[in-house]
């Protein structure tokens, strides 16, 4: 019987832009490996020997993927460096909203000047009878 080493043939990520608080995806693909180990910091995770992972990422990180074989190992590392997007806040002007609202209130209720009605609205009502459905359900076993 010959035991071969496993061979770790890729481990890449997919996505080509990696963005600070994006989405990535990695992927692999390990040969004569017994039991296969994702390492991020202090975090261990078991993964199948081919497979893709999506990992969300909002400062660089190190990855290791580490192959054990029955008398030998393998470990293939990935560095991620994700760009942070700009953000920018303009602020163009303000919106003086003095004249909608009225601040003088009658019991801590504000009232809105812009939407009154000169015309009453009127609503009518007609009665209606509901019937109550008293039919019972007879269970069988």
């Amino acid at each position: 019987m010959i035991l071969k080493k496993p061979h770790i043939e890729y481990f890449h990520p997919i996505t080509s832009y990696i963005v600070s608080g994006g989405i990535f995806k990695m992927q692999w693909n390990i040969q004569n490996g017994l039991l296969c180990l994702l390492r991020s910091g202090f975090r261990f995770r078991i993964v199948q020997m081919k497979s893709n992972i999506d990992v969300l990422v909002y400062k660089p990180q190190n990855f290791q993927l580490i192959a054990l074989g029955l008398f030998s190992i393998e470990i293939a590392n990935c560095t991620i460096s994700p760009f942070a997007a700009n953000k920018k806040n303009i602020s163009i002007g303000k919106l003086n909203t003095n004249h909608l609202l009225n601040i003088k209130t009658n019991l801590n209720k504000p009232k809105i000047e812009l939407v009154t009605f000169n015309k009453s609205i009127q609503v009518k009502t007609k009665n209606v009878q509901f019937k109550i459905n008293k039919q019972k359900l007879n269970y069988t076993k």
